[in-house]
């Protein structure tokens, strides 16, 4: 069984031998040592042992007796700098070119014990649930698997019908499909059951599984690309470069008609509906249908724009996007959509987006459909693709 204080010894080995050889290429190779202390928020006392990691990718240390760390960093020049320790609140900083500092320090809020109780009888149903939505349903779901479950703490909330879900600390899951051990710190999980809606939040580092066998690296490096195109890492990068529709995404305005409105009659029946449903309009539920536009969108539209050397996605109302790739078809389970269409939902902040796949603030974009994050698909920002 792989153990994560192993990969911690390798680790804390090689960074002191790397520190050494890599201070004098920090400038001409684009590489930053960060340092820091971690100490708890109310005594300032030093928390020996935390994980601190740079966010989705494979660069991680563990504090030392005196709250210290040192991490290498080459996914310059954005990143978010992570600290994780079972019983404290995650503390997380986007590190820009702008807010790089000499010096980290993260002072953790100590966490509440548990989120609530359900009932024991009802746990595997609600243990099902969950991973369907957190795993996702591509071939990759089979071949993972969480090897300490029990630090998940579950929540059901009667009255609104609501699953929550959370972990004390990182879980350890294992990904044969693609070839990674993930090490994710679950923040926040919600699941309307009635409705299928769902969302959650979390941060994780990866390392790599080995093997001697050539046919099982040949699957994981066909896995990888497959999970990779079409991904939401994949479409951050083309927004970045500019290069959305050459990388084979398609983005399309969504038009709401209201119920009674001209047009709403036949939304419903139109072949580009995206959802329809009700809504309260002035304290009255009132019906919805949601259309694309025929129109295709582009980068000139206002969905992107470039300000002080940040790349910036959004849009007013909801945007879907579209893969056009063909070898995902065989990939995916009946149960996933059976076109590759994604619903982009924003906030009132714009997202940036960044060279190495990742965005930000997460929490001003909510993505439904294919491009929704999966765990069972998750890959490194260092993943490159064939």
């Amino acid at each position: 069984q792989l153990r994560l204080d192993y990969f911690i010894k390798i680790n804390t080995v090689q960074l002191k031998l790397l520190l050494l050889l890599l201070l004098p290429l920090q400038l001409i190779a684009g590489v930053s040592i960060f340092n820091g202390t971690v100490v708890e928020a109310t005594s300032q006392l030093p928390v020996a042992g935390a994980m601190v990691f740079v966010n989705r990718s494979k660069e991680f240390t563990v504090t030392d007796s005196a709250g210290k760390f040192s991490l290498i960093d080459t996914l310059n020049p954005t990143v978010e700098l992570v600290v994780s320790k079972a019983g404290f609140q995650t503390s997380a900083y986007v590190v820009t070119s702008e807010t790089s500092a000499s010096e980290f320090r993260f002072e953790l809020v100590k966490e509440s014990p548990e989120i609530g109780h359900i009932d024991s009888s009802k746990t595997g149903v609600y243990e099902e649930a969950f991973l369907k939505i957190f795993f996702g349903t591509t071939y990759n779901t089979a071949e993972t698997f969480i090897t300490n479950p029990a630090i998940l703490q579950y929540s059901f909330n009667g009255q609104t019908g609501t699953l929550s879900v959370k972990s004390n600390g990182l879980l350890e899951i294992i990904n044969d499909g693609l070839g990674y051990m993930i090490h994710y710190q679950l923040d926040t999980f919600s699941l309307v059951v009635s409705n299928g809606l769902s969302d959650f939040q979390g941060y994780c580092f990866f390392t790599s599984l080995s093997t001697k066998k050539p046919f099982i690296v040949e699957k994981w490096n066909m896995r990888r690309q497959l999970a990779y195109k079409g991904s939401m890492q994949h479409f951050v990068k083309a927004v970045y470069a500019d290069k959305v529709i050459a990388e084979g995404f398609s983005i399309s305005k969504v038009v709401r008609y209201l119920e009674g409105e001209s047009g709403y009659k036949g939304a419903l029946k139109s072949k580009y509906l995206v959802r329809a449903g009700s809504l309260n309009v002035n304290g009255n539920k009132t019906g919805y249908a949601d259309v694309t536009d025929a129109a295709k969108m582009t980068s000139t539209n206002t969905m992107r724009c470039d300000s002080a050397n940040q790349t910036y996605f959004h849009y007013p109302g909801p945007l879907l996007v579209q893969w056009s790739g063909k070898d995902q078809q065989a990939f995916l389970t009946n149960e996933e959509m059976p076109q590759m269409i994604s619903l982009f939902l924003f906030g009132n902040q714009k997202v940036k987006m960044c060279a190495n796949g990742l965005y930000y603030d997460k929490p001003d974009l909510y993505v439904q459909g294919f491009m929704r994050e999966k765990i069972a698909d998750l890959l490194p920002l260092e993943y490159r693709g064939l």
